[in-house]
């Protein structure tokens, strides 16, 4: 008669042996979520981003994805930051904008858009030019609405969604730099290291900008791509006269901030004086302060290994525009 058959069992010591290592997986899994909050990021939401290709939101665990803008920053969400030449945290506050220390909601607004220079990559909150800018000006509220990675497509959604949802500002400062001219339309460069790999996407028609959604990157250009710079840098100027007009509509007066890069920094002058020529010829009010001789244009304004601004840099710029104009004063020419 055929005998039955009798599969194999784990002895007493091998059985010990997996349950150790099932408990020792748990304590770990445990450890490390704790640790991932303890740095401000959420381990599901982490997950997610790393299945969308998110490089930026994987390091800063204070982004979201959204469907306008392509990401913004997450209400409330802190990150600490840390690399060889700074150790820093990043506060978002509860409106969802980088936390600027004695920003009191009720006064008159002053709205400061850009990327990550005016975010302050590496620096801490009270660090920013938009800390020191409140600081200059007790009397006003100094929001700061940079995130880092945003153009100029980016500014302007951001613009619209706060004049659409908040109360009208007395004054909005766009924080400029020539690294906005690529990050303006679907650059492939740009697009592949984006948060989520999308970015908004304008078409000019008959001189205006209209918004066709995000764009991915099944709709990026080689960044060799015949007639691309030209197209960047015209919608990057069609931007920023956009958010001039859109602030006029709203009784605030808008200016744009020539950001003021180092001596180093190839190129970094010339396509200032390009963007201050596009708009000056549009009777845009600006602060050039790239072009400033006064100003020092030096690599020890800028951290090492990184690239970004240091906390010198940020106080340096806050002085120099407090010193050319005020909230409440004419625009006057720079």
């Amino acid at each position: 008669m055929r005998g039955t058959r009798r599969f194999p069992t784990a002895s007493g010591a091998g059985v010990h042996r997996l349950v150790a290592v099932a408990v020792g997986l748990a304590i770990g899994a445990v450890v490390s979520a704790a640790l991932l909050l303890g740095l401000g990021i959420r381990p599901g939401a982490l997950a997610q981003r790393v299945l969308a290709g998110d490089r930026e939101a994987r390091i800063f665990g204070i982004h979201r994805l959204d469907d306008t803008i392509g990401y913004t920053l997450v209400a409330g969400a802190s990150f600490r930051h840390q690399e060889r030449g700074f150790d820093v945290v990043y506060n978002v506050d509860g409106a969802g904008a980088r936390r600027v220390p004695g920003s009191l909601p009720e006064r008159p607004r002053v709205l400061v858009l850009g990327d990550s220079w005016t975010f302050g990559h590496g620096v801490e909150d009270e660090q920013t030019y938009s800390a020191h800018l409140q600081s200059h000006w007790p009397d006003f509220a100094v929001r700061n609405l940079g995130v880092m990675g945003y153009g100029p497509a980016h500014a302007l959604l951001t613009l619209e969604r706060a004049l659409a949802t908040e109360r009208a500002p007395t004054l909005v400062l766009y924080g400029w730099t020539p690294i906005h001219v690529p990050r303006s339309y679907v650059r492939a460069s740009y697009l592949e290291r984006t948060a989520g790999g999308r970015a908004p996407r304008f078409e000019l028609e008959g001189g205006q900008l209209i918004y066709e959604g995000l764009a991915d990157r099944s709709e990026a250009l080689a960044d060799g791509t015949r007639g691309l710079g030209k197209a960047e840098w015209a919608r990057t100027v069609a931007a920023v006269e956009r958010m001039a007009t859109l602030s006029a509509d709203r009784g605030a007066r808008f200016v744009l901030l020539l950001l003021p890069g180092s001596d180093s920094m190839r190129a970094y002058a010339r396509k200032s004086r390009r963007m201050r020529r596009a708009i000056d010829r549009g009777g845009i009010e600006f602060v050039d302060l790239e072009a400033d001789p006064t100003f020092p244009k030096t690599d020890a304004l800028f951290l090492p290994n990184d690239g970004h601004p240091n906390a010198r840099w940020h106080d340096l710029v806050a002085g120099a525009i407090a010193r050319r104009l005020r909230p409440l004063d004419d625009p006057a020419g720079d």
